[in-house]
């Protein structure tokens, strides 16, 4: 299944392995891997419904996306390997580490929570209605932007052109399906049996997930750390690269957790 999934891998070392989020391709990894990719193996893919991933997207959940993260590993041989998964891709990594916990080694989950909000989901379903009648996902996606960026990231046009102005826009259909396995997504009961120690960070400013819904989901977690990024919203990794970076790269080469369930470097 994995040979119809696009795969890149950037960089040697311990391998991480990135989750993408809703209607995400790995074009928009790119202002992040270089500096991911100095200290690790990076391996980035298009999820189905996404990009130039040609696996089929009927029935998509995320516990199809773990299989195929799973698939991933497996076909390039990585027994083990750290784990980011942001937004969807949070979700999709919640499955992935509850049920196969000997494949991870430490977890970040970035802008996520163990279920969508009902503001975050009616926003969602919304973007595919507009999706339907426009039938341009360019335009549509634009009217998410206050929803994805905080008060700094709308200013900055570097930001907002990465996000507006994209090579592989999803179809209709694919985002559709991203959206139905996003909102069917509840991971509350899988978080006692993730073990792996976990790095749960948000932008203060996230309004899709909300930075109270993602710190609910690191005091369910058995050993679990909260970080908020400052002005930044749910897109934190695209509006504040160099800060994300430092503190993945810091979670991910530190000794193991604290017994401390939740510690907050933002407050």
């Amino acid at each position: 299944m994995s040979d119809d999934l696009h795969i890149e891998v950037h960089g040697t070392g311990r391998p991480l392995l990135l989750l993408a989020g809703l209607a995400m391709d790995v074009t928009l990894w790119y202002d992040l891997v270089p500096g991911l990719a100095r200290n690790f193996q990076v391996i980035i893919h298009d999820p189905r419904g996404s990009g130039r991933t040609k696996a089929d997207f009927e029935n998509l959940s995320t516990g199809v996306m773990a299989d195929d993260a799973l698939a991933v590993m497996d076909r390039l041989g990585i027994e083990r390997a750290h784990v980011l998964g942001f937004s969807m891709g949070g979700m999709t990594a919640q499955v992935l580490a509850a049920k196969h916990p000997e494949r991870i080694d430490r977890l970040v989950l970035a802008s996520s929570a163990a279920s969508m909000g009902t503001a975050g989901m009616l926003a969602m379903r919304l973007v595919v209605k507009l999706f339907a009648s426009r039938h341009c996902m360019a335009h549509s996606g634009a009217a998410m932007l206050p929803w994805l960026l905080g008060e700094r990231g709308l200013k900055q046009e570097s930001v907002v052109d990465s996000l507006s102005r994209r090579k592989y826009l999803p179809t209709l259909a694919g985002f559709s399906a991203q959206c139905e396995a996003l909102g069917a997504h509840d991971g509350q009961h899988l978080l006692p049996h993730i073990t792996a120690p976990t790095l749960c960070i948000s932008g203060d400013q996230d309004v899709l997930i909300p930075p109270v819904r993602t710190r609910a989901m690191a005091k369910c977690l058995p050993d679990a750390r909260f970080d908020d990024l400052p002005d930044c919203g749910h897109m934190c990794y695209l509006e504040a690269p160099d800060l994300f970076r430092q503190r993945v790269v810091n979670f991910l080469d530190a000794a193991p957790c604290s017994a401390l369930k939740v510690l907050s470097y933002g407050l």
